[in-house]
């Protein structure tokens, strides 16, 4: 049994970043949260709680990030990304994409 109170944290936005970083090996993936990716990249999306499965949502993601304003070798990189290493930043394995 644990005892003591209770103490809520309200109004904390539920949300995680998903960007691609350029270092010494390639594109890689990185997430976390936002203000910790967007100080590392720009190219990154904002994910919140919803319903979409992980499978949809790596692709839905992927197709995003090689939207982004890039170069045309970068792009063809970010459509290589296996959509499992996207999946391994998707919370509880569900999620959706906010807008911006």
């Amino acid at each position: 049994m644990i005892y003591g109170t209770k103490k809520y944290l309200r109004n904390v936005p539920i949300e995680v970043a998903i960007g691609i970083k350029r270092d010494k090996t390639g594109l890689n993936v990185i997430g976390g949260p936002s203000e910790a990716i967007a100080r590392q990249t720009a190219s990154y999306v904002i994910l919140t709680p919803g319903g979409e499965t992980s499978g949809k949502l790596a692709k839905r993601i992927r197709s995003r990030l090689a939207e982004l304003p890039l170069k045309e070798d970068e792009r063809r990189e970010v459509l290589k990304i296996p959509l499992e290493e996207i999946q391994r930043f998707i919370p509880s394995g569900r999620g959706a994409m906010r807008s911006s």
